[in-house]
């Protein structure tokens, strides 16, 4: 059997005759819709028919442009529906026991969405960066390298989504023994903590990406409460 032969049977047997039926189906009431429809080419070409006949050579000219614009018309939705887009949802504080006795810890998560049917690969989140605010501007601190951030029960920096499946990803996290608050991170050096001390105001600066899918930024600000309390705290998402 000749390549071409193989190729033709490969080509053809993933065609579904329902699916044809449905596509040309719909390509024809497209092509007639912009062929004698309220589109600027058909109202042009129909003002044109009434003073005199096309020549051929302008009706082939005419019935190529929609038959382009009528296949584009079919593809650009199913396009924007199989392309991987994500979006980012509500922030919220989650608290958890750990298995330490007594043991507790806060985390600061964001809800990312797989807004298309596409599946989503390698989603993947990274703090840029952690700023304080001071008098009246952020400032930076020694939390200021990229690190990989973990999705929240697999504890892993990577994952697959799916649409309809949303999750989240852990930002950071304080538990009720320590004094400061750690980025959600499989390897974080000591300076990219900071401390939990109360009246104090930090903004972490995240980017969410994943294969064929443009990044997403968003600001966390975190504000600890005035009280000694570990897990007096309150995020929101903010401008950067």
């Amino acid at each position: 059997m000749s390549k071409f032969t193989q190729g033709l049977r490969s080509l053809f047997s993933g065609l579904s005759p329902t699916l044809l039926f449905s596509y040309f189906a719909e390509f024809k009431r497209q092509f007639w819709e912009i062929f004698w429809g309220a589109t600027v080419i058909g109202v042009i070409f129909g003002i044109y028919t009434l003073y005199q006949a096309p020549s051929v050579t302008l009706l082939l000219s005419y019935i190529t442009i929609v038959v382009v614009m009528a296949s584009y018309a079919i593809w650009k939705p199913l396009h924007a529906r199989l392309t991987p887009k994500i979006e980012l949802g509500e922030t919220r504080l989650v608290k958890s026991r750990t298995n330490v006795a007594g043991g507790e810890k806060i985390y600061a998560q964001v809800l990312v969405r797989n807004v298309t049917d596409a599946v989503v690969l390698n989603c993947r989140g990274q703090l840029l960066r952690v700023l304080r605010f001071r008098g009246d501007e952020w400032t930076p601190t020694e939390a200021d390298e990229t690190l990989d951030l973990c999705w929240s029960s697999i504890d892993a920096p990577s994952t697959t989504l799916e649409h309809g499946a949303d999750k989240r990803i852990n930002v950071f996290f304080g538990a009720n023994n320590s004094d400061w608050l750690l980025p959600s991170a499989l390897a974080a050096p000591f300076r990219s903590h900071v401390r939990n001390g109360p009246g104090t105001t930090y903004r972490y600066d995240i980017r969410i990406a994943a294969d064929e899918c443009p990044p997403v930024y968003v600001s966390i600000k975190v504000v600890i409460g005035d009280s000694d309390r570990w897990d007096d705290l309150t995020i929101s998402a903010c401008d950067a």
